[in-house]
């Protein structure tokens, strides 16, 4: 901590991995980075809702992922997202979801309808996903964008930069 103060660091970032699977760690961590003045950046795949909730109060701000099933191949998480997103509403809060060419319109309707039942007014960003430095899917991601702009009212398409600057 004293070389985040010596640097002149204002805020941490919690992210690589899944940070909410290090709670006990955080539990530790967290109130002190707070006492000192810091502000708490959390990123995460938006699944854990118990763990957020035993560390909600130490953290600023939660870009959570939603992961839709056509885009990760793995299963439906919608129930997860959902309660993860009624209890980190009351934060500074935004949605990502990484869209692929398999994603698939009904998921983004899914992931948007979710998003509209706890506040319109979440950000959401469509991040089509990128390949060998390569943005992929564009025109999915107009698709996908006009569908999530009839209903929320924040939506934005934005690359994934850290691939594109080779930055992991």
């Amino acid at each position: 901590m004293r070389r985040l103060d010596k640097e002149g660091v204002k805020t941490v970032s919690l992210t690589g991995g899944e940070p909410l699977l290090r709670v006990d760690f955080l539990k530790e961590l967290l109130p002190r980075l707070k006492k000192k003045g810091f502000q708490v950046y959390l990123e995460t795949n938006g699944t854990l809702k118990n763990n957020l909730l035993e560390i909600l109060d130490f953290v600023d701000i939660i870009s959570m992922d939603f992961k839709l099933p056509s885009s990760t191949g793995a299963g439906q998480f919608w129930k997860e997202h959902e309660e993860f997103l009624k209890k980190a509403a009351g934060k500074d809060v935004f949605v990502k979801a990484v869209v692929t060419k398999d994603t698939i319109l009904s998921d983004i309707k899914k992931a948007v309808s979710i998003i509209k039942g706890v506040d319109s007014g979440i950000f959401f960003i469509i991040q089509p996903v990128t390949l060998k430095g390569r943005i992929q899917g564009i025109g999915l991601a107009r698709i996908f964008l006009k569908e999530a702009l009839s209903k929320l009212k924040n939506v934005r398409v934005m690359p994934q930069l850290h691939k594109i600057l080779g930055v992991r």
